[in-house]
């Protein structure tokens, strides 16, 4: 091969790479905007030390669930974040479990739905859920939206999903992660600490009649390195 066909095949890939760079941006904007106002403004100060908590967690679609039952972790910057591959549940993914589960009202003590003296127990929606969807943690994303308290703005999203009939259109989850996350550490006094922490998460879209638009943070968690 001469010099000349290699300098060609060199630039043909170098000019790839960066379409393909520039197509990953164009794709993951949105998701980094999503983010970037998921953290804005947060100064771990004194005077931001009671309102830094519940600010944070009120921007996610949840205050708290299941899989999170304090909330998303507290993050006030996400500077390397890495984007995974967007999974899209739909109706049909969902149509059994919710149908199990339409008309009942959830039993915390029981770990159940029931009523009319019919009771669906948790393991059985969950297991409907994880041969439906794509992996077991978009089942537990659909299990805290199931049974977690909405954020301040944020739909009822359990009465959305029991709804009959179904509105739900598509469920759009991107698993995100990231080594240098800022992370607020309470200390029983004020200000926070604030840590290098490594994180991973969901952001959700939603479509559907009566579902909210736009990306949020779903779920948030920091990780030992």
């Amino acid at each position: 091969m001469s010099i000349r066909v290699i300098g060609v095949v060199v630039a043909v890939a170098v000019a790839l790479s960066a379409v393909l760079l520039f197509q990953g941006n164009q794709e993951h904007r949105p998701l980094r905007r999503a983010l970037e106002a998921h953290v804005a403004g947060m100064a771990a100060d004194d005077a931001g030390y009671t309102r830094l908590g519940p600010m944070l967690r009120a921007r996610a679609w949840l205050l708290s669930a299941p899989g999170q039952p304090e909330g998303v972790a507290l993050f006030t910057g996400l500077p390397d974040v890495i984007f995974g591959r967007e999974r899209v549940i739909v109706l049909a993914d969902l149509r059994e479990a919710l149908r199990r589960i339409r008309g009942l009202a959830w039993d915390g003590t029981a770990q159940a739905w029931s009523g009319g003296g019919r009771q669906v127990p948790l393991a059985e929606v969950r297991g409907l859920l994880e041969a439906a969807v794509p992996t077991p943690s978009d089942a537990d994303a659909l299990i805290d939206l199931l049974l977690g308290e909405s954020a301040p703005g944020a739909p009822a999203f359990a009465a959305l999903l029991q709804a009959d009939p179904p509105n739900v259109t598509a469920i759009r989850l991107v698993p995100f992660h990231g080594t240098r996350g800022r992370l607020l550490l309470d200390r029983g006094r004020p200000p926070f600490a604030v840590v290098e922490r490594s994180y991973a998460g969901l952001l959700a879209s939603f479509e559907g009649i009566g579902w909210p638009t736009g990306w949020r943070v779903l779920t948030l968690r920091g990780r030992e390195r």
